[in-house]
């Protein structure tokens, strides 16, 4: 677990890598109040939820990874110029960097769709 408090904890945080610590629960939506953090590295945890909105306020991000966790939901727009490495491995994120809207559908699950109904109808 990611404490809620560590921007209280260390004001000047500048660089925070916490991959590959078997970390779980959610990501603090204070962590938007780093407003120093420029790197943000929680990629290869088990981390769950979505990517709080208050991230966006991190303005002087320049590299971000969540990567290979479980989370889900929208990637927050401030978020469309990350490459899409840094998003992958989240079977429930959605969004501009990894190429697909929220809430629509795949091709494949639109086939699997179709041919339900074409035998249904049968």
């Amino acid at each position: 677990m990611i404490p809620a408090k560590i921007c209280s904890w260390v004001p000047f945080l500048v660089t925070l890598d916490l991959s590959n610590n078997l970390l779980s629960g959610q990501i603090p939506p204070d962590l938007g109040q780093c407003q120093y953090l420029n790197r943000l590295v929680l990629s290869n945890n088990s981390l769950s939820g979505p990517i709080p909105s208050q991230l966006s306020n991190l303005n002087r991000l320049t590299v971000f990874s969540v990567a290979d966790n479980d989370l889900n939901g929208p990637i927050p727009a401030s978020f469309d110029h990350f490459d899409e490495a840094g998003f992958d491995g989240n079977k429930g994120l959605c969004g501009k960097p990894l190429g697909g809207k929220c809430g629509a559908l795949s091709k494949k699950n639109l086939a699997i769709i179709i041919a339900a109904g074409v035998f249904s109808a049968a």
